[in-house]
């Protein structure tokens, strides 16, 4: 049962486990809960966190106004996908003003593919994969160039949502076949993006039977 009543003086009431966060929250003023957070944040740090408190603190920063972490948004935009709450994933994703870092576009493209959003999800990545090869044309310091397996999950995403819009079908399998000319010879102890890569390709493969 979601509450329980019970005999006796005061009637006490008792609350599902679900309800509680939400019931203790509307109970605590908005300039407490202000400082709360306050208090909270400068002693959490978001590589620490897992996903289900990331989202809970994401949440709890955007009822108070507080601008996120881009660190922060993409832990809780990554488990709301995990856990196939994208419209959660996609306010998440896009809280962060931009430019946002790739990983925080791919978030915001799988919550609009899972939705059924192909299109949006296929305009979102094109204009990721333009921004990423400006970027990578352009001078930029060692070590802040764009790792190959973020391209590849790109390419690959993109891939899919093509796949499923009507006549850009055929553009899906050429871009497997520019992201697996990113792996690297020997993948080692990382087969994730070639094994992603397969998956797509295999699902591509059976949507035309």
């Amino acid at each position: 049962s979601l509450c329980t009543m019970g005999a006796g003086p005061g009637q006490p009431v008792r609350l599902a486990w679900n309800l509680q966060p939400a019931t203790i929250a509307a109970r605590i003023p908005f300039g407490r809960s202000r400082y709360l957070l306050t208090e909270v944040t400068r002693v959490l740090h978001p590589q620490n966190l897992s996903g289900a408190t990331a989202s809970g603190m994401a949440a709890w920063s955007l009822s108070m106004g507080v601008a996120l972490e881009p660190e922060l948004a993409l832990a809780a935009a990554r488990f709301s996908n995990e856990t196939g709450d994208t419209n959660a994933a996609l306010r998440y994703s896009r809280a962060v003003r931009a430019p946002r870092p790739l990983p925080m576009v791919l978030e915001e493209a799988a919550a609009l593919r899972a939705g059924g959003n192909h299109e949006k999800a296929d305009r979102c990545l094109a204009a990721a994969r333009t921004a990423s090869e400006t970027a990578s044309g352009s001078e930029t310091p060692p070590g802040s160039e764009i790792p190959e397996e973020w391209r590849i999950s790109l390419l690959t995403q993109r891939a899919l949502s093509l796949a499923r819009i009507r006549d850009r079908s055929d553009e899906s399998l050429p871009l497997l076949d520019q992201a697996e000319q990113l792996l690297p010879e020997d993948e080692g102890a990382n087969p994730g993006p070639g094994l992603k890569i397969s998956l797509a390709r295999a699902e591509i493969l059976s949507l035309d039977g």
